[in-house]
């Protein structure tokens, strides 16, 4: 079984997937273990588009964005894979072939079994929900995570046969959790993700930051609200909304979030103006101030900043 951290994995692609078959959007037993997200999204653009739509469900919790990605597309990457010789994490094909065992979170591990049997089929897209593993922790390189996406999308298109590393990839982005109240962990990412998605178009930002992070019924007294959100719905259909207006031209809606056209600092306030804003930016439930805001200076350290439309 892949998924289990100490068991073998090979270092390279297999040509099969252990336990895989194809199930039946009517059927529960299939949903229940589908991906809420991918499904809502699945959903949508079947609605929309009047055809069928699969979806490949080939996704394991906890794992960083390495273990994603092929050899050819770690090894066509200098940056990548200097970040992750620094931080002692890469490993030869040789190396891991002569290892008896090793862990899920190594590098193209869950390519080789989960990805590259794959090949040849004819994907239109990937649906990228990940970064949490990534988001303060190693390979912790400025940088790092742009060029991973990049290698990603390279090593996909060459996967799954689409031309100069054009697969559409939506990058679901991570929630807005406090990560203990620091507040260098989640800026520092979506930046890396927007950096990506301004040398590729076709990796796609897909906001959530607005949809709730609580729960009905708290599963314990210590912990307030989740990392990621119970709503899958909003997550899955903004996918299918931006998947439907980028790829298919379809809809007038604006999917994208927020972007910053322009500002100017006055005294001791920084004043944006925002492109992509659809019918004017709002606040829910007359809240006080806009949360979630952050800024930095030269040093790029991030401080929480308050906001007001």
């Amino acid at each position: 079984d892949p998924t289990v951290k100490n068991a073998p994995h090979p270092a390279t692609p297999n040509f099969d997937i252990a336990g895989c078959r194809w199930g039946q959007g009517n059927q529960g037993t299939d949903i229940s273990g589908m991906s809420a997200t991918a499904y809502f999204a699945a959903k949508r653009m079947r609605q929309e588009l009047n055809v069928p739509v699969g979806i490949i469900n080939a996704a394991l919790g906890s794992t960083s964005i390495q273990t994603w990605l092929s050899r050819e597309s770690i090894e066509g990457n200098t940056a990548v894979k200097t970040a992750l010789k620094r931080a002692n994490l890469y490993k030869t094909q040789e190396e891991m072939a002569t290892a008896s065992s090793g862990d899920y979170q190594t590098l193209t591990a869950m390519y080789n079994v989960k990805i590259g049997p794959l090949a040849g089929m004819n994907l239109s897209g990937v649906l990228w929900c990940q970064g949490e593993t990534n988001r303060d922790g190693k390979p912790n390189s400025e940088g790092f995570y742009t060029q991973a996406l990049l290698a990603l999308a390279e090593g996909y298109s060459k996967t799954f046969e689409f031309s100069n590393g054009s697969i559409p990839i939506l990058v679901i982005n991570i929630a807005s959790h406090p990560y203990n109240s620091d507040a260098q962990n989640i800026p520092k990412w979506i930046e890396e993700v927007a950096a990506a998605s301004e040398q590729r178009a076709t990796i796609m930002n897909v906001p959530i930051y607005d949809v709730p992070l609580t729960y009905q019924n708290p599963p314990s007294p210590t912990v307030a609200y989740p990392i990621h959100p119970n709503n899958k719905r909003q997550p899955g259909e903004r996918a299918a909304m931006m998947a439907l207006h980028n790829l298919y031209g379809m809809g007038n809606a604006d999917c994208y979030a927020p972007t910053v056209k322009s500002y100017t600092v006055q005294e001791n306030a920084i004043y944006i103006t925002f492109d992509h804003v659809a019918q004017g930016l709002t606040t829910l439930n007359n809240s006080k101030g806009v949360h979630g805001f952050t800024i930095a200076g030269d040093d790029k350290l991030y401080a929480p900043a308050y906001a007001t439309i």
